[in-house]
């Protein structure tokens, strides 16, 4: 009858010792909303990536540093307000800054004095000189006579 109580001192210790174990946290218990001009898909890019980067993070300190849960909350957050998310405890998100190109200032020229043309005259009306007209006695072309009245 000794077997049973070791089997059973066996399992009882070995439960204890995977009881003593840490598991990493399964995810942030940090509300964090989404920031300004932000997409849906951009702000479930952003919590799929802080949670795999809190998750590394949490892997690499060591234990002593705090509570699990804790620690994978600081990262998380710290992580989300980074990428331009509201998170509580953390300054508000500037808003999306515009490309604009700064406008270029030059020192203003002064304008070159340049030789002003004389204006040109208005052209003499062309009359015709008497080598023009047709001779005396000969009609001149597309000419109707008059027609005499009574």
């Amino acid at each position: 009858m000794a077997t049973p109580r070791w089997g059973t001192m066996v399992v009882m210790s070995a439960l204890a010792v995977a009881g003593c174990h840490h598991r990493l946290p399964p995810e942030p218990l940090v509300s964090v909303m989404p920031g300004p001009y932000k997409t849906a898909d951009e702000y479930q890019l952003d919590i799929t990536s802080c949670q795999q980067f809190a998750q590394t993070e949490m892997r690499t300190m060591p234990r002593a540093a705090g509570r699990p849960q804790v620690r994978l909350d600081a990262a998380y957050a710290e992580c989300m307000a980074q990428q331009g998310n509201r998170v509580p405890g953390y300054p508000e998100p500037l808003p999306m800054a515009y490309n604009v190109p700064r406008p270029i200032y030059r020192k203003p020229v002064r304008p070159v004095a340049r030789p002003v043309a004389p204006p040109v005259a208005a052209a003499a009306p062309i009359v015709p000189g008497p080598s023009a007209l047709p001779p005396a006695g000969v009609a001149p072309p597309n000419w109707v006579a008059p027609v005499a009245t009574q």
